[in-house]
């Protein structure tokens, strides 16, 4: 889907905003080159440094004692970049940029609705 841009809010109900990097590729209907912005920049480096392709090949191990924490997201971010060509870069979240800003109030807003489906593997919102 050449020339087609996508911003998608990030789901901060869900471990590391996932919902939206994830659905965002997926919606990719054959394989693309995507330029994907976060302002997580644990997320960022993860995937830019190869700190999740190394987890992922240690058996989700960070190091030899801390494991990486939700590896099925991981792996399904991981999987989804086996696919498309993503460049990840880090935005400052917070810092008046005007696309960050406007997702996160949509995050926000979407977080906020009463009958949001629950995330399967997850505890139940209180």
């Amino acid at each position: 889907q050449q020339g087609i841009e996508r911003r998608l809010p990030p789901h901060h109900q869900q471990p590391h905003g996932t919902a939206g990097r994830h659905q965002g590729l997926e919606s990719l209907n054959q394989p693309c080159k995507v330029a994907l912005y976060s302002d997580s920049k644990y997320v960022v480096d993860a995937m830019a440094k190869g700190w999740a392709v190394k987890w992922r090949a240690s058996g989700w191990m960070r190091n030899k004692r801390d494991k990486a924490v939700n590896p099925d997201l991981w792996a399904r971010l991981l999987d989804l970049c086996g696919t498309h060509d993503v460049d990840f870069q880090w935005v400052k979240g917070h810092a008046g940029v005007a696309d960050n800003e406007r997702c996160d109030r949509l995050a926000v807003s979407a977080a906020n609705q009463p009958s949001l489906p629950e995330d399967p593997g997850y505890p139940p919102r209180t």
